[in-house]
């Protein structure tokens, strides 16, 4: 196994090693100047890919385009905290490339931040284009994890 492989592995949280039945996985993609992950993820039944590293290097960048490719799900969360503009290109070639793989929640608040009027019509013209792909899309981190969840396998 290479170490990109073992490091990718390592960044996957897991259940049991005695789990009958892999669980899906999803990539937990989308706004880093939040603290979206930390709600999110005790609330999860399935396994997650979490990219967030102190220090961004080439290495986590291959990292990450290799879990895109081997998760079941990609999930792209976009709150107003969202600084550039990277989060949404990926989410849209996301949503081209693997609209049955790609989930996304865009956040009207995140801690109190809000989109300014402009920026929430610009964010709703989004949503509607993104919907003509056939992705999953929601507006708030309880309806994503339910829908995760119910991917859960028996």
């Amino acid at each position: 196994m290479s170490t990109l492989s073992q490091a990718l592995r390592l960044r996957i949280s897991t259940e049991s090693e005695n789990e009958e039945v892999a669980q899906p996985t999803v990539g937990l993609f989308g706004t880093i100047q939040s603290t979206w992950r930390e709600q999110f993820i005790p609330t999860l039944q399935i396994n997650h890919y979490n990219p967030v590293v102190e220090e961004w290097s080439m290495e986590s960048q291959q990292q990450e385009e290799a879990a895109k490719a081997t998760n079941d799900f990609n999930l792209y969360v976009i709150t107003p905290k969202q600084q550039g503009f990277y989060a949404f290109a990926e989410m849209t070639a996301s949503a081209i490339r693997n609209p049955e793989k790609t989930v996304i929640t865009i956040l009207e608040d995140d801690d109190g931040a809000v989109y300014e009027e402009h920026q929430a019509s610009s964010i709703e013209a989004v949503k509607r284009l993104l919907a003509d792909t056939g992705v999953k899309i929601f507006d708030t981190l309880a309806d994503t994890t339910q829908y995760l969840n119910d991917q859960k396998k028996a």
